[in-house]
């Protein structure tokens, strides 16, 4: 690691960005040295702004790449170089403003009805149902389940945690997905994965993507029947509805209350 990147690195961990954040910044900028074939400090004004230059007319990359890339960059030269360059502010990345794409219910059940892996299925119907980013569903855990309020905390981008009303067919899926394997923290373990070569953490994207084919938009459904179209289809998409424990409440809650029956019981 050069000086440089390990300057910028800490830069990145006093200012509380992500690790995810912290590293997409870095690859920015090690982009932009691999372009110049020399260091980030050693760039002038001039080439910075040809670069960005072969960025849009060259590259043609989509605006959320030329807005990584700026920001990236430009908090290494204003913060880490102190180098407050005019050209810095000149450079701008228009936002696209495009309307979501809503599927009907039937479309969500005939998507849902693709997807054959319990574990894959029940994490879609989640994501669905409660309008959750994929990287917020897949990390859903046993107690983010408030099954007596029904509500399901999120632990959302940027720490940023909120909670969202869950369905009662979404609940009993839930409820049925972990009869399978009993397991904590996780609702959707990546043991449960086909040819998966993690036995920790939740389902993830390296071993198995869990969207469906043909579909990357979630979140955005028709809810004109009050619930049933937010769950997926209702019993069309479920694993099953038998109650998870001997528990009124079935998952445990958010606050900590309730308990798993353990295994054989």
């Amino acid at each position: 690691m050069t000086p440089l990147r390990k300057r910028m690195s800490e830069d990145l961990q006093l200012k509380g960005y992500s690790p995810k954040t912290q590293e997409t910044y870095l690859d920015a900028v090690a982009k932009l040295a691999r372009h110049y074939h020399k260091s980030p400090a050693m760039i002038t004004e001039e080439e910075l702004r040809a670069y960005f230059l072969h960025l849009t007319q060259v590259e043609h990359c989509a605006q959320g790449t030329l807005k990584i890339a700026l920001a990236g960059i430009k908090f290494c030269l204003a913060v880490t170089l102190q180098r407050q360059w005019p050209v810095l502010g000149l450079i701008r990345a228009f936002k696209q403003k495009k309307l979501p794409v809503v599927l009907s219910r039937q479309e969500v059940r005939a998507v849902l009805a693709c997807v054959r892996i319990p574990v894959y299925r029940v994490c879609l119907q989640t994501i669905y149902a409660c309008g959750l980013r994929i990287s917020e569903g897949t990390a859903v855990q046993v107690g983010d389940v408030d099954s007596q309020r029904k509500v399901l905390r999120v632990r959302g981008k940027g720490n940023k945690d909120r909670q969202v009303p869950l369905a009662e067919p979404t609940l009993e899926s839930l409820r049925a997905l972990w009869k399978l394997h009993r397991s904590e923290p996780w609702l959707f373990p990546a043991r449960l994965q086909p040819r998966s070569a993690a036995e920790e953490g939740p389902v993830n994207r390296k071993n198995g993507d869990p969207r469906p084919p043909q579909s990357k938009h979630h979140g955005y459904l028709h809810s004109s029947d009050g619930g049933g179209a937010r769950s997926g289809g209702g019993a069309a998409a479920r694993l099953g509805t038998g109650p998870l424990s001997h528990s009124k409440s079935g998952l445990p809650s958010a606050g900590g209350g309730g308990h798993f029956p353990r295994r054989g019981t």
